[in-house]
């Protein structure tokens, strides 16, 4: 549990940055290109940095190519779900302006699948000690040691 909410403010932390850093690019880019290929290409640019904080930062795991495909698939499938639960909420009137509210189901559904591929999907050679014991997960202070 411990380990979750250390991982969770992590990824507050890393989701925000990311935030940042897409936001100001795409203003940037929107001034010397369409704003609908500036959004492309920061939204391309945003999964890999947002894979990357949530591998090194957030969860500290190794980034794999397994864990990049899994994670794009997961991005895409909650990107989806956002986009159902969209047009939900419009259809039922909410107003556009409250459409960020979204991020209420898609923040969680990202941390929760996160978590899931660098935690429960892992871990490799390269994430062992060089004494053969796996390290611990980020923010868990626990150490099994079975011998």
């Amino acid at each position: 549990m411990r380990r979750d909410v250390a991982a969770g403010l992590r990824f507050l932390v890393a989701g925000g940055a990311n935030t940042l850093v897409t936001g100001a690019a795409l203003s940037l880019l929107s001034f010397v290109m369409d704003a609908r290929i500036a959004y492309a290409i920061v939204f391309v640019l945003g999964i890999g940095l947002s894979l990357f904080l949530s591998g090194k930062f957030v969860f500290r795991r190794r980034i794999t190519w397994q864990r990049t495909v899994g994670y794009v698939v997961m991005y895409l499938v909650v990107f989806a779900i956002g986009l159902g639960i969209l047009h939900l909420a419009l259809t039922a009137g909410l107003p556009p302006a409250w459409a960020g509210a979204v991020a209420l189901v898609t923040a969680p559904l990202s941390f929760v699948g996160g978590r899931i591929l660098f935690w429960t999907l892992g871990p490799d050679a390269s994430e062992q000690e060089h004494d053969g014991l796996l390290r611990a997960p980020a923010g868990d202070l626990r150490v099994d040691d079975d011998r």
